[in-house]
C-alpha cells in the first residue's frame, strides 16, 4: 500500500472544521453541518486524506445517534471514508481507527461482532493505529482494543489481563477522557481489584459532574454510578469478612 500525496491543500483547514465539530456539542443538526462543511470542500479541493478521515468521524457520530438502517448506512460512510483516508495516507493512524471502530459499530448492528472472522480485521487496523500514533483520540486506538479484549469470549481471543494493560496505555494519552476511565473500570471490576474499580470512578464521576446538556455524558455517568454501588458492595463485604476473620 502506497500513499498518495494530494495536489492541493484544502479550501476549507481542518482546524475550521475541527472547532466546528466540537462547538455542535454532538447534536444531530451540527454534525449535518459538519457533513455539509467537508462535502464542499472536497468538492473543491484535491482529495485529501486530512478532510477523509475528519467526514469518517463525523459519519461514526452521526452512526451512534441512530438505529437500523439509517445507523448501518452512516458506519458504512465512515468505513468508505477512512478506507478512502488509508489510501491517501498510507501512515494514518485516524484512517485505521475510524475503519475498525466503525466495522466494530457495523458489526453490532449486524449482530457479528462476536465473528472472529469481523474481530481480527478490526484488531489488526486498531494495533496498526496503536502503532502509528497511539494518542489519536485520547488513547483511542488502546481504548478500542482494551474495551475488545474486555468484551469478545476467550475463545475468540478476549483477554482481561490485556484489556487492563491497553486501557491503562490509553490512559496515558487521555487520563480525564470519559471512555477511558468508564472501560478501565469496568475492566477492573472484571478482575476483582475493586479498589482500583473505585478509584477510576470516583474521577469519571468528578469531571463529569458538570455535563449535564451532553447526553452521551450522562449516559457515561449513568453507567459509572451504577458500577459504583456494585464496587461499593463488593469493599464492604470484603471488609465485612475480614472483620469475621479477626473475630
Amino acid at each position: 500500500m502506497t500513499a498518495i500525496t494530494a495536489k492541493a491543500a484544502p479550501l476549507v483547514s481542518p482546524e475550521t472544521i475541527d472547532t466546528h465539530y466540537k462547538s455542535t456539542g454532538n447534536s444531530k443538526a451540527g454534525l449535518l453541518e459538519s457533513e455539509t462543511m467537508l462535502l464542499d470542500a472536497l468538492k473543491q479541493s484535491e482529495p485529501s486524506d486530512a478532510l477523509s478521515w475528519r467526514l469518517a468521524r463525523t459519519y461514526y457520530a452521526l452512526g451512534k445517534q441512530s438505529e437500523g438502517e439509517t445507523g448501518k448506512r452512516y458506519f458504512n460512510l465512515c468505513i468508505e471514508n477512512a478506507e478512502r483516508t488509508i489510501e491517501l495516507n498510507a501512515e494514518s493512524a485516524w484512517g485505521f481507527f475510524f475503519r475498525a471502530i466503525c466495522r466494530g459499530k457495523q458489526g453490532q448492528i449486524q449482530g457479528v461482532f462476536r465473528s472472529l472472522s469481523l474481530i481480527k480485521p478490526i484488531r489488526q487496523d486498531l494495533t496498526t493505529a496503536a502503532e502509528l500514533d497511539p494518542s489519536v483520540d485520547h488513547g483511542g486506538p488502546h481504548r478500542a482494543l482494551g474495551k475488545m479484549y474486555l468484551d469478545v469470549p476467550g475463545v475468540l481471543g478476549g483477554n482481561l489481563h490485556k484489556s487492563i494493560d491497553h486501557l491503562k496505555m490509553a490512559l496515558l494519552y487521555g487520563p480525564l477522557h470519559e471512555e477511558n476511565l468508564l472501560f478501565l473500570a469496568q475492566a477492573f471490576y472484571e478482575d476483582g481489584d475493586y479498589i482500583a474499580t473505585q478509584k477510576s470512578l470516583t474521577t469519571l464521576l468528578e469531571i463529569t459532574k458538570d455535563s449535564k446538556d451532553d447526553p452521551e455524558i450522562q449516559t457515561i455517568r449513568r453507567q459509572a454510578q451504577e458500577l459504583m454501588i456494585q464496587t461499593l458492595a463488593w469493599i464492604e463485604s470484603q471488609a465485612a469478612d475480614a472483620q469475621r476473620n479477626q473475630n
